[in-house]
């Protein structure tokens, strides 16, 4: 297994619960969107729950990328974001707004997500979808893509 976050107490917080119950696992930070394409290129999933929604898609992509290029064939992509339906619910305000509203004061970003927009940031690597729908009354979103090319 291995974590990555921008955020060094996130990772500081599961290398100590990683140590308490003896699992082994690598970690990394990440300082550049780039920095993903310096992990092997053999994992079988990313997983990302809340967390590449926070910062404008445009300014993302070169880190979708990156953690695309990381799954091997086969490997699963599976993200959790905020869908469009609730951006629209709440006013479509802007993204910086939007950010404050799904995760509180401090979060300076918040950007929906869709399926085409997702295998938009994707590319060019392709993927197929298992599983993309809405939950909570439209409050979140779920994708489950897997590598094929």
């Amino acid at each position: 297994m291995t974590f990555a976050d921008v955020v060094p107490s996130n990772i500081d917080l599961i290398r100590r619960i990683c140590q308490l119950k003896r699992i082994e696992a690598n970690f990394l930070e990440i300082k550049q969107f780039d920095d993903p394409t310096s992990l092997s290129a053999d994992f079988d999933a990313v997983f990302a729950i809340g967390s590449l929604h926070h910062a404008p898609a445009n300014i993302l992509k070169p880190e979708f990328e990156a953690l695309a290029s990381r799954l091997k064939i086969g490997g699963r992509f599976i993200a959790l974001t905020y869908p469009k339906e609730r951006w629209l619910a709440e006013g479509a305000r802007p993204f910086e707004e939007f950010g404050k509203g799904t995760d509180g004061e401090n979060t300076p970003w918040a950007e929906w997500y869709d399926l085409d927009k997702m295998l938009g940031q994707l590319a060019p690597f392709q993927f197929e979808t298992l599983m993309s729908f809405n939950y909570g009354n439209d409050a979140f979103n779920w994708f489950d893509l897997r590598k094929i090319g």
